[in-house]
């Protein structure tokens, strides 16, 4: 992904993979022992503040001013910008495994 816009879907994308994760987690969480319902606790937590940052990267690339715009364009911003969305990809990407392999299902990897 190249534009902010882009970078912004792909953030959506992962997102939407990790809402099926959770949905698969909330349909079988009453076949999870206390243990793994521990662990589904703390994933969903960090589930949530993942997605907070998420919101709030979406919400600072969408308050850019012009001239903010031109400078990532033009690769002065790009570096550090894109170091912030890959990072949320990845944490995104490694909450949806977590929760496959907690569940035991088999639809990791949508993203």
């Amino acid at each position: 992904a190249t534009s902010h816009r882009e970078k912004c879907i792909s953030l959506l994308s992962n997102a939407h993979a990790l809402q099926l994760a959770l949905v698969e987690a909330n349909q079988t969480h009453e076949m999870l022992d206390a243990h793994s319902l521990t662990q589904l606790k703390k994933i969903m937590i960090s589930c949530l503040g993942v997605l907070r940052l998420c919101s709030a990267r979406v919400d600072a690339v969408g308050n850019l001013s012009t001239l903010e715009k031109a400078f990532t364009r033009c690769g002065v911003w790009s570096s550090s910008s894109n170091k912030k969305f890959m990072s949320l990809q990845s944490d995104l990407e490694i909450i949806e495994t977590q929760l496959w392999n907690l569940t035991g299902a088999s639809g990791g990897g949508i993203a």
